[in-house]
């Protein structure tokens, strides 16, 4: 219709009424790209908040896991450090590493905090068993894998995230290179002694027999010092991700004011 009145319009040689027309087909256009940018706005303000809902989900998922690994650690450091000093050994305290780590450094482990319990029924699974995490990282992957961290505005939380990751890949390749590996030497050399982290031994029985096995004691000993930098590296990774966190909620919240 629009087109047959422009014609028409011409053919009059009514430059006016084409001038009009043209007017309206250019603020009709124009209007028409504005609001399909307004709904690709509001489209990608909604994928951000879905993406940072389920980013914010598996942070506070690690945020757990991380709080009861760094437990665990403590513990096993607590465990070694009350079997040392029941069999008048000196105790883990001060130690520090050679080269320079993102996550540790040099740390001073406090004195061992008395046990709630009897500590003789599974003393030996205190001093072995650990709690090794894995990152919840599906969303975060996902955005890896499309490319598509633009999507999130703040960068600051791209720079967390990314942060984030490194951190946790230090921390796994920590687990499988250097934590596991010495903890399960501790286990293989507790085994010849017959012990086991699934049944019971008095503490004073674990006494002796650290006192008279070297290997036993280097074993136990290492594993409890390594503890106490798993615990650090646990806290570290635990006090970034609590920082996302409240970055995420308050993000998310000014997004959902009105």
């Amino acid at each position: 219709m629009l087109l047959r009145r422009v014609t028409k319009h011409v053919k009059d040689q009514n430059w006016f009424a084409v001038g009009i027309d043209f007017c309206i087909v250019v603020i009709g256009v124009f209007i028409g790209i504005q609001v399909a940018n307004w709904n690709e706005v509001r489209a990608n303000e909604q994928r951000e908040k879905q993406v940072l809902q389920e980013i914010l989900d598996d942070l506070r998922e690690d945020a757990d896991i991380l709080q009861t690994s760094a437990q665990a650690a403590k513990l096993t450091v607590d465990s070694t450090n009350i079997l040392l000093e029941r069999a008048d050994i000196e105790l883990i305290s001060r130690m520090g590493i050679p080269v320079q780590n993102r996550l540790v450094g040099e740390i001073e482990v406090a004195s061992p905090v008395p046990l709630a319990a009897d500590p003789t029924p599974q003393f030996w699974a205190r001093i072995t068993m650990r709690y090794f995490p894995a990152q919840n990282s599906a969303a975060v992957d996902a955005l890896i894998a499309t490319g598509n961290f633009s999507i999130i505005e703040d960068q600051e939380i791209v720079r967390g995230l990314q942060r984030n990751t490194a951190l946790w890949e230090n921390v796994t390749t920590s687990h499988s290179e250097t934590y596991r590996p010495i903890r399960d030497r501790a286990l293989f050399v507790g085994q010849r002694h017959g012990l086991s982290p699934f049944t019971t031994v008095d503490i004073d029985t674990l006494a002796e027999i650290v006192k008279t096995d070297p290997e036993l004691l280097g074993a136990i000993r290492t594993n409890g010092e390594l503890a106490a930098f798993h615990q650090q590296s646990l806290e570290t990774l635990h006090s970034n991700t609590d920082g996302l966190i409240s970055r995420i909620e308050n993000t998310l919240d000014m997004e959902s004011a009105p």
